[in-house]
């Protein structure tokens, strides 16, 4: 089936984080699945598609199948993703079993021009936003898929992808035999490359907490892409007049005279 450029999005540019590196702009905050939503979507011969990124290990579900059936009756689905290269299903198997079930010729797609590790990603992403939610056993077994094609890629994104905890991913990557990037690095949530090192992402909770006093801890841990419970406790050591590590003694440096409480909300 042809499908032209013009009727399908090349994520390409605006997904790979190391491309984005020194913009200034973060990968996965312009990953954002509501921008697919704007493609247009068309009638697609159900006989063209194949299926695409499998996530469930044990298949579609047909009670799930059925629900969508009788929706159908009164509401039309969201159309389904379709990987432009061999017209592969991204996100919406259940959605395309539902409509062989009940005779259709055809179902409403939209395509994405990108590659098989990006769609692995966007499928991850999009069930996490809608549909029937993946079992523990999936989200470990599609994380590690993601490892394994991103390893640069920090625990912490890896988990909002996958909806796991950064813990989990942490523990999948020291089971598994993926090396540690080169340089020692691997790319937060914001797209910016930062040193495996813990103790420099306390450090970076640090200064970020002297430089934004005001700043909620949800937003410390943001924006230094690491975790809640780190910036907490970086936060307390700070108050003690303690250093941002573990191991931290008392400094007068550690925190500034000006520095007030930090919020926790």
């Amino acid at each position: 089936m042809a499908q032209s450029n013009a009727q399908a999005v090349s994520i390409t540019s605006a997904f790979s984080p190391v491309r984005m590196e020194g913009v200034g702009s973060s990968a996965h905050s312009e990953f954002d699945l509501k921008n697919f939503e704007k493609l247009p979507a068309r009638e697609v011969p159900i006989a063209t598609l194949s299926p695409g990124v499998s996530l469930r290990q044990g298949g579609t579900d047909a009670a799930h199948v059925r629900v969508l059936v009788d929706a159908a009756d009164s509401a039309e689905l969201p159309p389904i993703l379709v990987q432009l290269d061999g017209c592969r299903v991204i996100d919406g198997l259940h959605r395309l079993e539902a409509a062989r079930l009940m005779g259709e010729a055809s179902i409403r797609a939209r395509f994405l021009d990108c590659s098989n590790s990006e769609a692995l990603v966007i499928a991850m992403k999009a069930n996490g936003s809608h549909g029937l939610p993946l079992s523990k056993a999936d989200r470990v077994a599609g994380a590690q898929r993601v490892l394994g094609s991103h390893p640069d890629w920090s625990d912490r994104a890896i988990a909002g992808i996958t909806g796991l905890s950064a813990k989990t991913i942490a523990s999948l990557r020291d089971r598994s035999a993926i090396a540690t990037p080169l340089g020692g690095k691997r790319i937060g949530q914001d797209g910016r490359r930062r040193p495996v090192d813990a103790g420099e992402g306390r450090r970076r909770a640090a200064e970020y907490i002297a430089a934004h006093p005001d700043a909620p801890l949800r937003q410390v841990a943001r924006a230094t892409d690491v975790s809640l419970g780190t910036v907490h406790d970086v936060s307390a050591r700070l108050r003690r007049g303690e250093g941002p590590e573990r191991n931290g003694r008392h400094t007068h440096a550690a925190r500034p005279q000006n520095m007030r409480p930090v919020q926790s909300v």
